[in-house]
């Protein structure tokens, strides 16, 4: 993983979504990143995103 430590805020993440998605919300943007650590957590047993309170997220380092 490159730049595991790295905090994306959720502006950052919602910018780079709305290029595809231009009606994406802060609280769409949060179910989706649900989703997606359920899903990752199913197929590996281990949390990949940690949430950064009132920032965004970033991938937790092993």
């Amino acid at each position: 993983m490159q730049n595991p430590s790295q905090v994306l805020t959720k502006s950052q993440l919602l910018d780079l979504v709305s290029e595809d998605t231009p009606d994406c919300t802060e609280s769409s943007l949060k179910v989706h990143i649900s989703n997606l650590r359920r899903k990752l957590r199913q197929a590996s047993g281990k949390d990949y995103i940690e949430a950064v309170w009132g920032i965004g997220f970033k991938l937790k380092e092993e």
